[in-house]
């Protein structure tokens, strides 16, 4: 039987020697976390893993691959290279459609493209890029802010107050959209305002938020494949 990320956990945690109390403490995780672990971690405490245990091998942990110890989960390399460690998505609509299967509450690893890494972004696995489908972010008057149709994104999870004016990602039901967000004059909703003037701005309703937002952090205009 194929194990689960939890069960190669606890393999690395007897590993090393620790009691699991230990191993969530040096992680940053709350008591109980592993006894309350089901599927996989989330991004952010995968990160927290990772970080704790460079010496733990991200790909080991989440498909059962390749060795226990290889250090892939460290950020840079000995000489100083980055090595890839943000994922990327390619599964997802921006201008609704079609279900998500990388939104709801959190990106999953398992359904990532793959990993990048770009200078200038931090090389996290909490920070996932996605890529950007459609032409409402597409800015002709100032193509250095425009997030045109086949850009990819970096995402980074909103944990203080939303920055009016600033572009989001937004999880729906229908999927991501990505927009500028202001307030708006109905309760129970957030003004989404694209860059793109042919497409007029709407009002939408928190409720149909899922899960987190993400702020847009940056741009890249890159071709993976």
């Amino acid at each position: 039987m194929e194990q689960s990320v939890k069960q190669r956990l606890v393999l690395f945690i007897n590993q090393k020697g620790l009691s699991v109390n230990k191993f969530e403490t040096l992680c940053g995780l709350s008591n109980g976390y592993m006894s309350k672990l089901r599927h996989q971690p989330s991004l952010d405490k995968l990160s927290n893993i990772l970080s704790a245990f460079p010496e733990l091998s991200r790909t080991w942990l989440l498909t059962g691959e390749g060795e226990m110890l290889t250090g892939e989960g460290t950020t840079t390399a000995g000489d100083g290279v980055a090595i890839a460690a943000n994922p990327y998505f390619d599964n997802a609509t921006i201008q609704g459609g079609l279900p998500a299967a990388t939104g709801m509450e959190q990106f999953a690893i398992s359904q990532a493209a793959g990993f990048m890494a770009v200078p200038g972004v931090p090389n996290r696995v909490d920070i996932p890029f996605l890529r950007v489908r459609g032409d409402s972010m597409l800015d002709r008057d100032n193509p250095r802010r425009s997030i045109p149709d086949g850009a990819w994104i970096a995402l980074q999870r909103v944990t203080s107050s939303i920055q009016w004016g600033a572009v989001y990602a937004i999880m729906t039901a229908d999927g991501p959209i990505v927009k500028r967000l202001y307030p708006s004059e109905r309760d129970g909703h957030v003004r989404c305002v694209s860059f793109n003037n042919e497409f007029p701005p709407f009002d939408l309703p928190v409720a149909d938020i899922r899960g987190d937002i993400f702020k847009v952090i940056a741009r890249v205009d890159v071709a993976l494949y």
